[in-house]
């Protein structure tokens, strides 16, 4: 709810469909590497939630739902909305400018993100270490959306990746349907490092997870 928007963006940007059979599939297309999501604070929650609460191996993990209930507190909720800087601007500015002058509600919004996006992914790193299998389970609901969209369409069957973004040439088909090593090393390989940071859409930034 608040993301504020309208409907729940799906996983799937292709759906195959069988005519006879009415066997819907849907692929959800990644250049490169991709991003298995780009989620705010409000997103983040529930991707996280979901999946701690979908897995009894992870809801009665009491160590584990303490760290991720941390970790669900710090993120900021608060976007920067309206701002004469961007992410690049402002740590650049506010290397020599300390205190901000001039740019009072710009400087607020960094000083708060700066301390979230730390405590974030220090948290982040704790659990991933802790628990990995809980950070596989979180990726692999970023890719398929499962908890999100149970068996609507919304939800990815099939990771199919390009070689980049100007590119048609597929280089991996990943099945999200069951475990296999090739998600499972897709999973291994993003997601290690600071996954908390700035996103931004025109002058209103804001924190993202991956």
């Amino acid at each position: 709810m608040g993301t504020k928007e309208l409907s729940p963006k799906p996983k799937t940007d292709i759906i195959i469909r069988n005519i006879d059979t009415l066997e819907e599939i849907g692929i959800s297309l990644k250049s490169g590497e991709g991003r298995a999501t780009s989620a705010d604070a409000y997103e983040t929650n529930a991707i996280i939630r979901s999946t701690l609460v979908g897995n009894p191996l992870h809801s009665e993990n009491h160590e584990l739902k303490e760290l991720v209930n941390s970790l669900l507190e710090a993120i900021l909720k608060e976007k920067m909305k309206s701002s004469t800087l961007n992410m690049s601007q402002m740590k650049e500015t506010f290397k020599s400018n300390t205190e901000g002058v001039g740019f009072d509600k710009e400087f607020e919004w960094f000083t708060k993100f700066e301390s979230s996006r730390v405590i974030c992914n220090q948290l982040w790193q704790t659990i991933i270490t802790k628990f990995p299998k809980f950070k596989y389970d979180v990726i692999h609901e970023c890719l398929s959306g499962k908890h999100k969209f149970g068996d609507n369409i919304g939800r990815a069957n099939y990771v199919v990746q390009l070689e980049n973004s100007s590119s048609t040439n597929i280089i991996n088909i990943i099945d999200l349907s069951g475990e296999s090593l090739m998600l499972e090393e897709y999973c291994k390989s993003i997601g290690n490092d600071n996954v908390f940071a700035a996103k931004s859409a025109g002058t209103t930034l804001w924190m993202r997870f991956l």
